[in-house]
């Protein structure tokens, strides 16, 4: 059966409902485009606002059940039943996703969702950090589209070696085109190498390049432990230095030569990686022409449950740092899958309440706001708009 797979890889799961990001599912490739959508050069030292984000066409519900019987199996008419009920296709395909990796009906995992966040529903469900991992990738090499190159014992192993499977796919169709075997090709990409420069050194003719729309890679997102709503317009070396020395806590004077070098999302992914597996970020440059970052985390053993160990350690000592909230309250709710921010807004209203968290930490639910849950508490407003600013001030990196 072919599968089109419209979910997110389990690394962005766990690590974006434990930063700020909530991401159902990849989009769809944009279409080419007929003209490069250039940012113009700053005026006055300031750029122009950001062009309109680009929407996906929207699916009928009878579009969607039957990407969604195509992606995991279930019954055309169950899936329409639900979408027909008021279920978004998005909270459809990551609930069919749970319910297929544990087992459970997909009405119980939609049960679960309504008071709750994704993270929260994935640690009612048990799936670990390590389990969501090895269904995933179970998952992802038992449904293979049906013009795959690759069978299914191949792309699960080396989708235990950390390559992603657009990595063994894209691998496969050059190693067929040169002539290569495929465990030759697949470790040709590499932090400083991409597929064209791939196909450079394999004497493949190069397609035509197509230009793409203009698109920024979301901090949090990515990272899996920085920020999201990060702002990079006008950044200087000084703030991004203090940045990554506040997060990483990497020496000031190292950090100054390697953004001048690397730039802002370079530093970044090399900070992350020396942080969360204990090195040096020498040693982590070293690796960039060895390995992607994500095999390299392979290498480094930062399993998903080791890395997402590692996260939490992380984001209790910053919240412990600049939000006063102790480590084991942090370190307690992240293991029960409550999001970072949901944790921090949480803890800082209950103290302006007079109450304890727990008595505060499941009134916010998908379909309310912080400010809903600051007026059933007893607070103001304005109350809520101090918390909000605390946190931006505090623990963002906004200017």
């Amino acid at each position: 059966m072919k599968k089109l797979l419209l979910i997110p890889a389990f690394m962005t799961m766990f690590f974006v409902g434990t930063v700020a990001v909530s991401a159902a599912f990849a989009a769809q490739p944009a279409p080419p485009q007929k003209s490069k959508m250039m940012l113009l050069p700053p005026k006055d030292g300031k750029h122009p606002p950001m062009p309109p984000r680009m929407r996906r066409p929207q699916l009928s519900n009878a579009e969607a059940a039957e990407k969604l019987q195509s992606a995991y199996g279930y019954r055309y008419s169950d899936m329409l039943r639900l979408l027909n009920i008021g279920h978004s296709y998005g909270d459809m395909n990551t609930a069919c996703l749970y319910a297929y990796l544990s087992g459970e009906p997909v009405e119980k995992v939609l049960q679960l969702r309504q008071p709750a966040t994704w993270g929260r529903v994935r640690a009612q469900l048990g799936l670990t950090p390590k389990l969501y991992a090895e269904k995933y990738m179970e998952y992802q090499a038992s449904y293979l589209p049906a013009d795959s190159l690759v069978d299914r014992e191949t792309a699960l192993k080396y989708l235990r070696q950390g390559y992603p499977l657009g990595d063994i796919q894209q691998a496969a169709k050059l190693a067929k085109e040169s002539g290569k075997t495929l465990a030759q090709v697949l470790p040709m990409r590499t932090v400083t190498c991409d597929w064209q420069q791939v196909k450079e050194k394999l004497g493949l003719q190069q397609e035509q390049k197509q230009d793409q729309p203009f698109a920024f890679r979301g901090r949090g997102q990515r990272s899996g432990a920085g920020f999201a709503g990060l702002h990079t317009r006008n950044m200087t070396a000084e703030r991004a230095v203090k940045i990554f020395h506040a997060d990483y806590l990497f020496d000031e004077a190292e950090l100054l030569p390697l953004y001048e070098k690397y730039g802002f999302e370079g530093l970044e992914d090399i900070c992350l990686h020396a942080y969360m597996s204990k090195k040096t970020l020498q040693e982590i440059i070293d690796l960039r022409d060895k390995y992607s970052w994500e095999r390299m985390k392979y290498v480094l053993g930062l399993t998903p449950q080791v890395y997402f160990d590692r996260c939490v350690d992380y984001q209790a000592r910053r919240l412990a740092e600049r939000m006063d909230i102790p480590q084991k309250v942090t370190k307690k709710y992240m293991h029960m899958g409550y999001a970072m921010h949901h944790i921090n807004s949480s803890y800082l209203l209950a103290q302006k309440a007079g109450l304890d968290i727990k008595d505060v930490i499941d009134l916010k639910t998908p379909k309310n706001s912080w400010q809903d849950v600051a007026l059933k508490i007893g607070l103001t407003v304005e109350d809520c708009r101090e918390v909000k600013n605390k946190i931006s001030k505090d623990f963002g990196r906004h200017e």
